[in-house]
């Protein structure tokens, strides 16, 4: 595909023809390098981005973005790993980093999925959402107002999947069957400023077999694709997409396996994979006993 020269006006255009309207609640993903949008600095390009995302929403509109931080495996006990819901850092992009860094932002005190939004239901989606609260609950929340999923050049490395899938896994409960719930902590401060402990019970895992659910995304007309800038996008109505992954988790798990049989959360799960995840698992753990052997 030949590429172009991208400007601020012509990535406006082509969101809104994808469906992004005016008062829109939108969930956003993202790979900006895939896009090919740069304006003289990395700060003006980002302060761009902002600028776009809040223009094609509008004053009455509102943007959500998960803002995701480290943890560590619990018996590490990584003193150096701490959540700070005040802290401007998260590992979920460069568009989430330039929200937090740009933006009037609010944000969730989730330990390890925070997410941060702005506009007219911020508070309502973010709120509660903390140590207590499970993992997705703003998707939840979005997807109940009726909000739709904006993934910007998201699609070429499989590694962004529709925020439907961990909404459908949680709904199920099958983020609380992973076999890697509780292993995962971090340190986060509390209200009073205070370090404490998070234990991580629920992990939705590897997104990268979602693709797979692309063709009955289309047929349910819970997708749109088109491109911006120079990268092929996206537009999914979440309350379809729930429901195209809800029936394909209720009727086939195994089906969201992705490629790489060394993926612990695709073929170390029950779920995804009955008949070998114990074999895999014995694996895993032959394999780590010879790594600290040779260490």
């Amino acid at each position: 595909m030949k590429r172009y020269k991208v400007s601020k006006e012509k990535i406006i255009s082509e969101i809104e023809s994808l469906g992004v309207k005016k008062g829109d609640v939108i969930f956003l993903a993202a790979d900006l390098m895939h896009i090919g949008y740069f304006n003289k600095s990395r700060e003006n390009t980002y302060r761009d981005w902002v600028e776009i995302l809040n223009f094609c929403v509008g004053e009455e509109g509102t943007i959500v973005l998960p803002s995701y931080t480290d943890s560590f495996f619990r018996y590490s006990r990584d003193k150096n790993v701490v959540f700070d819901v005040k802290g401007g850092v998260s590992n979920s992009g460069a568009l989430t980093n330039a929200f937090l860094a740009y933006s009037n932002y609010k944000r969730s005190a989730h330990p390890t999925s925070s997410c941060i939004a702005i506009g007219k239901f911020a508070d309502y989606i973010l709120e509660g959402h903390d140590h207590s609260a499970s993992s997705y609950l703003p998707y939840q929340r979005v997807i109940e107002l009726g909000g739709k999923n904006l993934m910007l050049g998201a699609f070429t490395e499989r590694k962004l999947a529709p925020m439907a899938m961990h909404a459908a896994q949680e709904r199920l409960g099958f983020t609380k069957k992973h076999w890697m719930s509780n292993f995962y902590q971090t340190y986060y401060l509390d209200e009073d400023g205070n370090k404490k402990i998070f234990t991580r019970k629920d992990p939705g895992g590897c997104t990268a077999g979602a693709y797979k659910l692309f063709g009955d995304l289309i047929i349910e007309e819970a997708i749109n694709f088109g491109f911006v800038g120079n990268a092929l996008s996206a537009l999914l109505d979440t309350n379809k997409s729930l429901e195209v992954f809800l029936n394909s988790m209720i009727s086939n798990p195994e089906f969201f396996r992705c490629n790489n049989r060394k993926c612990n959360s695709c073929y170390g799960v029950s779920l995804y994979n009955p008949r070998g995840h114990f074999l895999h698992k014995v694996r895993l753990c032959i394999s780590i006993i010879k790594k600290k052997i040779n260490e």
